[in-house]
């Protein structure tokens, strides 16, 4: 196996070991479910309180979500969430979700 194959690659199974990372189907279509997807980045770090999974979803009638809500109350995480989410899905790694569906 070539070393920069190798190098990709390795990484991988210790991400997903002990967790909820799930390979995501690709299909056809302009959409994208997440159930129960958690933040790669926070769920990392120790924090004093449990980060609560998100569910998302887009689709072709639902292209946009007006995210609203008081300061500190997590908005910026959900878009940075579904932002690394579909970036680990296209370049081909596990997604830190129950069940994913990106196209």
């Amino acid at each position: 196996m070539p070393l920069a194959r190798w190098t990709v690659r390795r990484p991988w199974p210790r991400w997903r070991r002990g967790k909820r990372y799930k390979p995501p189907p690709g299909s056809e279509g302009d959409g994208m479910t997440v159930v129960e997807g958690d933040h790669p980045v926070l769920e990392r770090i120790s924090l004093d309180e449990r980060f609560v999974p998100n569910d998302l979803s887009l689709d072709g009638d639902r292209q946009i979500l007006i995210i609203t809500g008081p300061n500190m109350a997590g908005k910026s995480t959900i878009m940075r969430q579904a932002a690394l989410i579909v970036i680990l899905a296209q370049m081909g790694s596990f997604v830190p979700a129950k069940e994913a569906s990106l196209s």
